[in-house]
């Protein structure tokens, strides 16, 4: 089990599609995949629930402690 995490603090768009597509090739059925955005971006999150959504991942999401940051966890779907 591994987790992989990716911090977005770049504005979302191809370049944060990029990133997230490379890194769920590598995400295994018992990895976490941890992604970080800005807590300003959330409302912007919906299409990064739609790709991980679509290539096979149940999609949490849960808030930092000090409430700047919004974390998406995703964890591949068992069959």
């Amino acid at each position: 089990m591994s987790d992989h995490y990716i911090h977005l603090e770049e504005e979302l768009g191809l370049s944060a599609n990029d990133r997230l597509m490379d890194v769920m090739q590598s995400v295994g059925a018992d990895d976490e995949l941890i992604i970080t955005i800005d807590k300003y971006d959330d409302d912007q999150s919906d299409y990064l629930f739609a790709i991980l959504e679509k290539n096979g991942f149940e999609v949490l999401t849960k808030g930092s402690h000090d409430g700047k940051e919004y974390h998406i966890i995703a964890h591949k779907k068992r069959s």
